[in-house]
């Protein structure tokens, strides 16, 4: 770990351009957002407070 630490960087990458533009497109990507999600039913209402906060100014 101390050696990787120390080492000079030499700023280049060891795979073909192409290769980080399909890994970006294939993180970064999509294909389904245009899908309609349908209506959201599933979504849970929050129960309502049971104590009252006093919010009055001291």
């Amino acid at each position: 770990m101390k050696k990787l630490l120390r080492d000079n960087r030499s700023g280049r990458l060891d795979c073909p351009r192409q290769d980080v533009e399909d890994h970006k497109r294939n993180v970064h990507s999509d294909e389904n957002r245009e899908q309609n999600l349908g209506d959201p039913k599933m979504l849970m209402s929050p129960e309502q407070p049971k104590h009252v906060n006093d919010d009055a100014e001291p």
